[in-house]
């Protein structure tokens, strides 16, 4: 019920003295750097701001993000098709993300040089608390794992390219898909199930959400704290705990890091280094997994407890007794150390018990950073953007 309560406060505020989610606020020619840089060949690339909603509070909040324009080929007839794209975790400092580095991370580059390939528009959002437009968010920390918020920042992010595209005067098929990989993969999921009835509704907008794909998605984190309570996490999944605390204090600014982790998590230093940009200070990190101990991330009955019912409403699917009316391809490896395989397998039958077709691709594919299925995961858009028939088949 709280879960509902949180996820209704969005529709039901007054938003009357202020932009409507999926407004554009503000745009720029934009460039990436690095490896990304060769990106600037294949897309004309735009930096832009939007209004999005918070999906702890529902307040209003302004997310930024980037927009790719396939160069080097004709518009469709019809106008562009539109993906907006979930990239995977990056940490949680505003300086983490995509519009702070100017660059993708090697798993979100070739997926996205992949969907410009096949000739669609991308929209990269940054993510709440997170990019170039997160200084001076009211809302400020980025709620990791917290599925509603960047849900709400996909759906908004295809809102602003719809704008950002009427302004560069170029077509717009009204078609758009939400596909993301790893944190990405559980906004996507959770942008599909929110976008019907958040705002004044997609088609309302002139927007027709096609289909979901989401890879590696997190779906379920009560098992990590299962595994400290009982004392069985490994020394990557203690981090994985702590960051996930992290992203909970951002919800909940009571929960006390010194009431729950102890050891060398307890120290300044290396909550800076867990903390940090993922893509940097490996050494830092693993030197601080090195010294972690069962106990330093063991809560007691009553923490485990209240952690598992602050997680009750970050579970996906989102809630609700119906799924949404698009289909979902979702992949996932056996071998998969950061989402539980038996977690994403879970959410699968609950969203088809609710009546949405999935399309799960289940496979040994090594760990989660090895795994990628973005070859079927881009055909099976595309399929979707045709109009054939979703297959239903796991």
């Amino acid at each position: 019920m709280a879960s509902a309560l949180l996820f209704g406060c969005s529709e039901q505020r007054d938003r009357q003295s202020e932009p409507k989610p999926g407004t554009l606020l503000a745009d720029e020619p934009f460039s990436l750097v690095g490896d990304s840089g060769a990106f600037d060949d294949k897309a004309e690339a735009h930096y832009v701001r939007y209004e999005s909603t918070s999906g702890i509070d529902g307040a209003a909040v302004a997310v930024s993000g980037m927009v790719l324009v396939p160069k080097g080929r004709p518009q469709p007839p019809d106008g562009y098709r539109l993906v907006s794209y979930g990239h995977g975790a990056v940490g949680f400092d505003k300086s983490c993300g995509p519009t702070a580095t100017k660059s993708l991370g090697p798993s979100d580059a070739p997926r996205v040089a992949k969907l410009l390939a096949a000739g669609y528009v991308v929209a990269v959002a940054d993510y709440q608390g997170l990019g170039a437009g997160s200084a001076g968010q009211k809302n400020g920390a980025h709620p990791f794992r917290e599925p509603r918020t960047t849900g709400y920042n996909l759906v908004d992010a295809a809102r602003a390219a719809k704008a950002l595209l009427a302004k560069l005067g170029k077509a717009f098929s009204g078609k758009w898909a939400a596909y993301g990989e790893s944190q990405g993969g559980e906004a996507a999921w959770a942008a599909g199930n929110l976008a019907a009835g958040y705002g004044s509704g997609p088609d309302r907008d002139g927007l027709a959400l096609v289909g979901v794909a989401a890879e590696k998605p997190p779906t379920d984190f009560a098992w990590l704290v299962d595994g400290a309570a009982a004392g069985t996490l490994s020394k990557a999944d203690q981090l994985s705990y702590l960051r996930l605390l992290k992203g909970l204090q951002a919800a909940h600014p009571e929960l006390s890091f010194a009431e729950y982790v102890r050891g060398p998590l307890a120290e300044q230093a290396s909550q800076d280094a867990v903390f940090g940009c993922f893509a940097q200070g490996w050494d830092k990190v693993a030197a601080v997994a090195a010294r972690l101990s069962p106990a330093d991330t063991k809560p007691t009955r009553q923490q485990a407890d209240q952690l598992r019912a602050w997680l009750r409403g970050w579970t996906l699917p989102a809630a609700g007794e119906r799924g949404p009316s698009v289909p979902y391809f979702v992949a996932a490896s056996l071998q998969d150390e950061v989402v539980p395989v038996g977690t994403v397998r879970a959410a699968v039958l609950h969203e088809q018990q609710r009546g949405t077709a999935v399309h799960a691709v289940i496979t040994a594919g090594g760990k989660h950073g090895e795994f990628d299925d973005s070859d079927e995961a881009v055909a099976w858009v595309g399929d979707r953007f045709a109009g054939r028939p979703a297959p239903d088949d796991y």
